[in-house]
């Protein structure tokens, strides 16, 4: 409705057009919106009645039938209702996000949306992603996460990451782990322990408890199954100056004194610079423990250091050569295997001997 216009234009436009159309059920809204504003709410509500009873979609019609349906303390047929006009329009859904988040707060509400999410909602992602990213409602974007594990149509690992991430921008790390680990399938569960699948047995979703990795100009990464010696995380350089290499995961390790292992393959593997394995403190930002890998050709060869983690509530553990200048008398070739990086606790004996 345009607000430069006279109510009477308006409400003469409409009975014109309801004239020359009876069944537009855009004109009926447009009357029900005047009568609102008239204060009259029976006669406004009879007409959203009839312009959704023409159309199941018309959009006032629908947003009527869910104030109507709230204020009656029918919370499913309000979710309902939501679901139909996210469908049919798809782009009016950040203005009425809030409006949802607030509905579900409502257990039959919640009851209803679990239904219908785990049937695969069209919007359950855009859902899943304005729950998780304000503090009031991620509690809810939680418990729907953990709800949806045995639906028809599970969370998808973007969903996860919108809520997982949430906390961890609110600094909430402990409860980001744990539900990294909650939300985790049966293969998944299998491959925890301080570093997610340490063994680089299968490419997975980069997640931020998982780990993270991407090709660059300089070098190319990959995970195998192939059988030893080339198992894990191949590093292949490129004989280029190799300042970015991109292998991390975050993790969470409880205070105190750890053992940092690397077995590792080379093949003909040349490094000006070195290649390192790097766990830090994220806050406050300070290195924890540095694994140099050697250069050369050799088998499954095993790198070890301890290390503390004190007043450290997350880290990260990530791959960095000491390449600083780039410059190509310092080229990069070869090629490494990481068949697996763990992190365990150091026992009394281990630090005695």
């Amino acid at each position: 409705m345009n607000g430069n216009k006279q109510v009477a234009d308006v409400e003469g436009e409409a009975r014109m057009g309801l004239a020359l159309d009876p069944i537009d059920a855009r004109f009926f809204s447009s009357l029900a919106e005047l009568e609102k504003r008239k204060g009259d709410e029976v006669k406004a509500n009879l007409l959203f009645d009839t312009a959704h009873k023409i159309s199941r979609t018309e959009f006032h019609a629908l947003l009527n039938v869910i104030r109507i349906s709230v204020e009656r303390g029918s919370y499913g047929k309000a979710v309902r209702t939501a679901d139909a006009l996210f469908r049919r329009w798809p782009e009016r859904f950040n203005e009425l996000a809030p409006v949802i988040g607030t509905l579900i707060t409502e257990e039959e509400a919640y009851s209803t949306l679990l239904e219908l999410a785990g049937e695969g909602l069209p919007w359950r992602g855009r859902l899943m992603n304005y729950l998780a990213e304000h503090d009031e409602f991620r509690p809810l974007a939680h418990r729907l996460l953990l709800d949806l594990s045995q639906a028809q149509v599970p969370a998808s690992s973007s969903e996860k990451a919108a809520v997982i991430n949430g906390y961890w921008r609110q600094g909430n790390y402990a409860d980001a782990y744990r539900l990294f680990l909650m939300s985790l399938n049966e293969a998944e569960r299998d491959l925890t322990g301080f570093v997610h699948n340490s063994g680089f047995s299968r490419a997975q979703e980069p997640q931020i408890f998982a780990w993270t990795y991407r090709n660059t100009p300089e070098a190319d990464i990959r995970f195998s199954d192939a059988p030893p010696p080339y198992n894990g995380a191949i590093l292949r350089f490129l004989d280029k100056p190799a300042r970015e290499v991109v292998l991390m995961q975050t993790l969470v390790l409880p205070q105190g004194r750890y053992r940092l292992t690397v077995n590792a393959s080379a093949f003909n593997l040349k490094m000006p610079r070195e290649l390192f394995l790097i766990v830090s403190c994220g806050a406050p930002n300070r290195e924890l423990v540095r694994l140099t890998v050697p250069e050369g050709n050799y088998r499954e060869s095993s790198l070890e250091s301890d290390f503390e983690v004190a007043d450290c509530p997350a880290q990260s553990i990530r791959l960095a050569t000491g390449l600083v200048a780039e410059s190509w008398s310092y080229r990069y070739s070869g090629e490494v295997v990481f068949h697996d990086v763990s992190v365990t606790r150091a026992s009394v004996d281990q630090n005695r001997s």
